[in-house]
């Protein structure tokens, strides 16, 4: 997998160690010895399975303190505030995100939208 030019993505490929324990502490442990890296590739270690449990259901999570992010400017030049929200559960947060002005832009074709436009919609996001 190959970013915008010559330059190739870092592939990491942890052990079933690294595996065990919380993604979050893995990527931390990369991203510590690696600080400037953008992103990187992750290849799971062999015989490595998705969890077969359920995850929990929407209902019983709750997110303690959701960032409203706002972004606004032009030409390159952008301010993104970060404002706290009030508590609310994961289910609250699906249906605010699936409403009308938190979805991605549709394709000029109707309903398939196309992956391109998704992600520039999605890193247009990430700005600050």
């Amino acid at each position: 997998m190959a970013r915008a030019g010559s330059e190739e993505v870092m592939v990491v490929r942890p052990t079933k160690a690294d595996f065990s324990r919380p993604f979050a502490e893995f990527v931390g442990k990369v991203l510590k010895k690696h600080p400037d890296l953008p992103m990187f590739k992750v290849i799971p270690p062999e015989g490595w399975r998705p969890r077969r449990k359920p995850f929990p259901k929407l209902e019983t999570v709750d997110i303690a303190t959701p960032i409203k992010q706002i972004v606004y400017g032009k030409g390159g030049a952008y301010r993104c505030i970060l404002v706290e929200q009030r508590g609310l559960t994961a289910q609250r947060f699906k249906e605010i995100s699936e409403s009308e002005g938190h979805t991605p832009p549709e394709s000029k074709r109707g309903k398939d939208l196309e992956d391109t436009l998704l992600e520039r919609s999605f890193w247009s996001r990430w700005v600050c």
